[in-house]
């Protein structure tokens, strides 16, 4: 809506990727929609093997994996060419999710840093990779003892963190319209909108423009 034309957006890799595409294929609407299954393709192939690691089951991961695909939400974001960036950061943060649990099965460091890169190349296309951390202490949560990993670990877990850091000062400083008297009002109502749009889909939308009009 034109009441949030002029809030910050932070996208660069979204806004790079659109760039090399307009570059190539111009408004070629096919070589968009092939980018955006292709990704589809692989944050399911993604989701299969988190699973199998997280659930520690064969037939749990192609549940997991399957009901990604049938979900009405998410396979809006195949047709819906400018939500590209929602499946690149969604593709990142599963990636170094895995990448964590390898370091955290292997403790080398390629992977670890290869985690933290990913955390910093989600963040480049949408702000839902701030949860990509939060996600790694969630699996030492279930899967280890917490509190002895967090704090033998806790450098690992500061570097993880960094980039979200970075991101929020980015979005506190440079975002003159940014309203913090609405920062608790978003974090209440944006997890709720979220999770009704991943069962819902587009019904969903009437209530969420409601709710964003408050």
């Amino acid at each position: 809506s034109s009441g949030h034309a002029n809030e910050f957006f932070f996208y660069p890799g979204a806004r790079l990727y659109f760039f090399l595409m307009y570059s190539f294929f111009w408004l070629n609407p096919t070589a968009y929609h092939i980018v955006s299954l292709t990704l589809h393709i692989i944050i399911v192939i993604l989701i299969f093997l988190l699973a199998g690691k997280v659930l520690r089951s064969t037939a749990s991961a192609v549940l997991a994996s399957f009901s990604f695909v049938i979900l009405s939400s998410y396979q809006e974001s195949i047709f819906l060419i400018s939500s590209v960036g929602h499946q690149f950061s969604v593709l990142f943060v599963l990636l170094s999710l895995l990448l964590f649990i390898l370091w955290d099965e292997k403790k080398k460091r390629i992977f670890i840093i290869a985690a933290w890169l990913s955390i910093v190349c989600g963040l480049l296309f949408h702000e839902l990779a701030i949860a990509a951390p939060l996600l790694m202490l969630f699996y030492q949560f279930v899967h280890k003892n917490f509190s002895t990993s967090v704090f033998k670990w806790k450098k690992i877990y500061a570097l993880l963190f960094s980039p979200v850091f970075v991101y929020i000062i980015l979005r506190l400083f440079t975002n003159h319209t940014y309203n913090l008297i609405q920062l608790p009002f978003n974090i209440i109502i944006k997890p709720i909108e979220y999770f009704m749009l991943s069962l819902l889909g587009s019904l969903s939308l009437p209530l969420s423009e409601k709710l964003n009009s408050l």
